[in-house]
């Protein structure tokens, strides 16, 4: 009930879920890449976060693949079909 109470739903609980992957990934840093002036090198630096996000947190993040081919209404908010931004804050 205490995470129910929390998240309201389960798709509160994977939004939850995650915006701490994105966090722990390093997708805040994503902003840094599309603002640097060389193209090279804003390349570089999205390939970069990238990287780092995907190799983070692989257990979870197959977890949540899972549940989304166990349970397809919970699979338009895992990280499998799309990415969004934590709440609060923004890749611009």
């Amino acid at each position: 009930m205490t995470v129910y109470y929390q998240f309201g739903s389960l798709q509160g609980l994977i939004e939850g879920i995650c915006d701490s992957l994105a966090i722990a990934g390093g997708m805040d840093r994503m902003g840094d890449a599309f603002r640097r002036p060389d193209p090279l090198e804003a390349l570089d630096e999205f390939i970069a976060v990238l990287m780092h996000f995907w190799e983070s947190d692989r257990p979870v993040r197959r977890g949540l693949g899972a549940l989304a081919v166990l349970d397809p209404d919970t699979a338009a908010f895992t990280p499998t079909t799309a990415w969004r931004a934590p709440s609060g804050t923004s890749t611009r």
